[in-house]
């Protein structure tokens, strides 16, 4: 290789790598560019499609979008891949059959003719492109130094979400950054019993408290990205030598911590628990960094408990976590009347499904109940939508990465401990991607499932190579 060639493809690494960080700053950035196209997007529905009021028919756009898009594009120009490279080897075949299922799926549906569902299928395969360039790139990526990179801007996030939801929590109210697109977070209400917002606090005279959102459109989406941020700086912690700059990555790690629990998201609690609790054993078990990692264990006790203590008041009025009140109990009864109704697509609609993106359009026709939204469970969801074939190739492309993952998972020490925050990370989403839909249908959160999903396999593979 002559000196040109070398400095070429350092040059394109950087160019790659800076794009790829650029992405992944973008995530919080949730404001929605909803009126560029929504004339358009109300045009194309077909005049003999019977469409729901609460069937979105816009494309919400976010600044991720384009993005990424330009990502794709600059990696297409300089890196030139074969079509097999990116679309057939690994797990990648299957995300490639996948989408080429749920093509069908909408073809073969009574909405086969509205080009819309085509077009949203297009944004979750450019995140599927976005996977497959992952691990197409891998061989040429430094990639201790891109998780690394990684972690500290979901470090960051964490940071611009703990301080967001805090503040919206504590005043009940907005910061204005509604250029970030932060919402009002009385939108995800729930009787406070006359309760307090923390323990000692002067009961509220509301009847009401208000979950925190920070910049996302749901609580649940805000509780997923800062359990991840709570992962990062976690292993950021390990991996810092400076012991200022840990001292105050603990700091940190327990404000993310208080501030999950200002979303009172059961979904990111449980992802935590489970992620976090395989990140300990497995590094335990591994006995490296025994001191550090027993500090930090017991930082991440005492915040949870602390948090958990703290917040107690406003907890009990909502229940789910110290107990089981109405609304908790509520909201479980919707979300296994949607898994009915999703079992019922799946019976009837075996193979194909109802046609992705079609839950809402096909829902009123299986249930008398009302159900607006989605089935809370991405499983049931791809399904009922891309029936058991769509189903079984997302199972395979799971099973591809975790045996990936688990082959020889102590046999080395080379990227151990990226890996393990990787694959921490990847069990955590998808146990909160059994209690929700929005890994598939926000941008910010697929990105950030499938980049997990790609870290995961490349630091996997690199690891026994």
């Amino acid at each position: 290789m002559t000196v040109n060639q070398f400095s070429s493809i350092k040059r394109n690494h950087h160019i790659f790598v800076s794009f790829l960080i650029l992405l992944f700053c973008s995530l919080p950035v949730q404001h929605r560019f909803k009126r560029i196209f929504r004339s358009l997007f109300h045009s194309l529905v077909p005049n003999d499609l019977l469409i729901p009021s609460y069937f979105s028919k816009s494309i919400y756009f976010y600044l991720a979008d384009p993005l990424l898009l330009l990502f794709l594009v600059c990696f297409f120009y300089y890196r030139r891949p074969s079509v097999r490279s990116l679309l057939w080897e690994g797990p990648t075949k299957f995300l490639s059959l996948l989408f080429i299922t749920g093509l069908v799926s909408i073809a073969f549906s009574q909405a086969g003719h509205y080009p819309l569902q085509y077009i949203r299928l297009a944004q979750l395969f450019s995140v599927f492109l976005l996977f497959g360039v992952l691990v197409n790139k891998a061989s040429l990526l430094d990639i201790p130094e891109v998780i690394k990179a990684i972690a500290w801007i979901l470090l960051g996030i964490g940071c611009l979400e703990t301080g967001m939801a805090i503040v919206q929590y504590f005043t009940q109210g907005v910061i204005g950054l509604h250029f970030l697109g932060e919402i009002h977070p009385s939108r995800f209400p729930f009787p406070s019993a006359g309760s307090s917002l923390y323990w000692g606090g002067a009961p509220l005279d509301s009847s009401t408290l208000y979950r925190a959102c920070g910049t996302f459109s749901h609580p649940n989406i805000l509780g997923t990205f800062l359990f991840c941020s709570i992962l990062a700086t976690s292993y950021l912690y390990l991996r810092e030598a400076k012991k200022i700059i840990s001292a105050l990555l603990l700091s940190l790690l327990s404000l993310q911590v208080l501030a999950l629990f200002t979303s009172f998201s059961r979904s990111a609690l449980l992802g935590l628990g489970t992620g976090c609790l395989f990140f300990f054993i497995i590094l335990f078990k591994k006995k490296q960094r025994i001191k550090r990692l027993s500090l930090l264990l017991l930082v991440w006790v005492f915040s949870c408990l602390g948090s958990g203590a703290f917040l107690s008041p406003a907890l009990l009025s909502r229940g789910g976590i110290l107990n089981y009140e109405g609304v908790v109990r509520e909201a479980d009864l919707e979300r296994i009347a949607y898994a009915q109704v999703a079992i019922k697509m799946i019976k009837q609609y075996p193979l194909l499904g109802v046609g992705f993106n079609n839950f809402q359009l096909y829902s009123q026709q299986m249930t008398t109940s009302g159900l607006h939204s989605k089935v809370h469970n991405i499983y049931l969801l791809i399904a009922s939508e891309m029936g058991l074939i769509g189903f079984g190739l997302f199972f395979l492309f799971l099973f591809y990465i975790l045996r990936s993952a688990f082959k020889g998972l102590f046999s080395t020490s080379l990227l151990f401990e990226e890996k393990i925050f990787s694959l921490s990370a990847f069990l955590g989403l998808l146990l909160i991607g059994s209690c929700d839909f929005f890994i598939f249908s926000l941008p910010a959160a697929s990105i950030l499932f499938f980049s997990v999903a790609a870290l995961l396999y490349t630091s996997a593979s690199r690891s026994r190579g």
